[in-house]
């Protein structure tokens, strides 16, 4: 078994029991402490980014994250149970174990309504594409339906009878996590007779998963829930000799739970343990690059209190806390940078060392609106963003490199950008990614401070992989 040890830093900024690392708090979106929160999801309408957060019996409450600092809760419908949420287009499918899977219209987000009751329940469920995926758990079986056809009552357009918690579809392809410790590929080209591909064991109870692909050869996490909990890598390109890579797991004591994929990296939800960000490039040796847990290392609770879900695809991405295990205001949903960082900064005015951080990140081919923005330096000043191709060597230099007491180059100046930084102290660069592109490139700014021994403070380095 792989365990990938990191030693986490402690957010100066944040209370004592925060732990992180390459994250930063944006927002907190507490919920009632009778609610439960689990399944939540994103939504983008009109300009706007919402959070979907699911609070149980209490309901759904939509909250606008356009502006992460200013989160707030814009919309919500009570008097419905919701675990868990998926969209299309502009309707939102909400379900629980017992059921109904309701429909629910966000065409107006501040004013949510439910349109429909009419679809069976589940114990979760995907949207890909205009398929419908119900997991049905406790009836064995897998529905697949048509929301093209109908979205407010999807015809069924087939089923698989099969032991199931969760499933994640990937257009034709279905992984099927069984909860049984066996886990399938399928092929669901035909829902109405869906063919089994590949089956392999996991030790323990298979949850869910994701799959991924890297230098040519496609990946599959399965992540197995319960005391030791953990994450089973497998190269499935060849589907008839499907072999594990490598494992990941925190702790023998703990447990696993959900996870999502964006670019080069792997956002898991951890229970105790908060959300643990992997960085993919190297399937083979997978290395914890990012940590967000606003239960720092406290132990209190159930093996299953903590962190829910992640939802990575926004600016920031959004983690679910169910109980409180520390204290009255870590239930709810947090708001979160993050961007992995090498290296070492200098503090600016005030002893605070700029940061900077991506926008719509992480970067991958085709991702037009990624860029990077830089946080906490000097207001209304001026400054320099370097793009660099390496953080070794610049200009027949080793990095990194001296440029003033405390201060160091991290990254080569193969691209310099003037910039000047707003009354809060930001800034931001886009740098829009092409389809086509690959490679890992570094960055760091730096802002002129005349309260500084040196007049400059600069970021550490960071890292972009595409």
């Amino acid at each position: 078994m792989r365990i990938i040890a990191v030693v986490a830093l402690l957010c100066s900024l944040l209370p004592a029991q925060y732990l992180q690392l390459n994250t930063r708090l944006r927002k907190h979106v507490p919920i009632p402490s009778s609610d439960w929160i689990a399944g939540n999801t994103g939504y983008e309408a009109g300009g706007q980014r919402y959070l979907l957060q699911t609070r149980g019996a209490g309901g759904l409450a939509v909250v606008n994250t356009t502006i992460p600092e200013n989160s707030s809760i814009v919309g919500s419908v009570t008097g419905i149970s919701v675990k868990e949420i998926k969209t299309w287009g502009n309707y939102a499918y909400a379900t629980t174990d017992s059921g109904p899977t309701r429909v629910i219209d966000l065409t107006n987000p501040t004013a949510p309504v439910v349109v429909s009751s009419s679809i069976v329940g589940a114990h979760a469920l995907q949207v890909d594409g205009n398929r419908l995926y119900l997991n049905r758990a406790s009836q064995n079986v897998i529905e697949i339906r048509d929301l093209a056809a109908n979205p407010l009552n999807p015809p069924l357009l087939g089923s698989i009878s099969s032991s199931n918690h969760d499933s994640k579809p990937y257009g034709n392809r279905l992984l099927l996590f069984g909860g049984t410790g066996q886990t399938k590929v399928m092929d669901v080209t035909n829902p109405a007779a869906a063919v089994q591909l590949a089956a392999f064991t996991p030790a323990g109870y298979d949850h869910f998963g994701a799959q991924f692909t890297e230098g040519g050869q496609t990946y599959m996490f399965v992540l197995t829930e319960g005391t030791g909990g953990q994450a089973y890598l497998y190269n499935i390109t060849n589907l008839s000799n499907v072999t594990l890579v490598t494992t990941y797991m925190t702790s023998a004591a703990l447990s696993i739970h959900n996870m999502l994929i964006k670019g080069k990296y792997a956002f898991i939800s951890y229970y105790k343990d908060g959300v643990r960000i992997l960085d993919l490039s190297n399937p083979a040796s997978l290395v914890e690059v990012g940590i967000f847990d606003p239960n720092g290392s406290n132990a209190s609770g159930s093996l299953y209190s903590g962190t829910w879900d992640v939802y990575p695809y926004h600016d920031s991405f959004y983690m679910g806390e169910m109980y409180n295990t520390i204290g009255a205001n870590t239930q709810g949903a947090w708001i979160v940078d993050f961007f992995p960082t090498f290296g070492s900064g200098s503090n600016g005015t005030g002893g605070i060392e700029p940061t900077q951080w991506w926008t719509d990140g992480p970067a991958f081919p085709g991702n037009s609106s990624f860029g990077l923005r830089l946080a906490d330096g000097l207001p209304n000043t001026a400054g320099v963003f370097a793009l660099g191709l390496s953080n070794t060597t610049w200009s027949g230099g080793a990095l990194p490199a001296f440029v003033a007491p405390g201060v160091f180059l991290n990254v080569s100046l193969d691209l310099l950008v003037p910039i000047t930084t707003d009354a809060n102290g930001g800034a931001g660069i886009p740098l829009a990614v092409p389809l086509g592109i690959s490679g890992t490139f570094y960055s760091q700014w730096a802002v002129f401070d005349p309260n500084t021994p040196n007049g400059i403070a600069v970021t550490k380095g960071g890292t972009i992989k595409i």
